[in-house]
């Protein structure tokens, strides 16, 4: 969905929840992102539940990379 257009968080969340694939936002610009193949995701399940094992116990999660994770930086903001 890369466009010249600039979107608000508050926009790629909504087109987010709407969406059949993931997408990345970069200080208001919105990329496509490739869908990992079925290797990729059988060492992220074992990496998340070796994590989670290590973990038990522990006020901290693992959480696999269907989380959208916020991060505000200096003038941007990231997912």
């Amino acid at each position: 969905m890369k466009t010249n257009q600039t979107y608000s968080v508050e926009e790629y969340l909504q087109l987010e929840r709407e969406a059949h694939e993931k997408h990345e936002y970069v200080a208001g610009s919105i990329y496509a992102m490739s869908g990992g193949r079925n290797v990729h995701q059988l060492i992220s399940t074992n990496v998340t539940v070796a994590l989670a094992t290590q973990l038990r116990g522990n006020s901290c999660r693992a959480y696999n990379s269907d989380t959208k994770i916020r991060i505000r930086m200096p003038g941007q903001t990231r997912f």
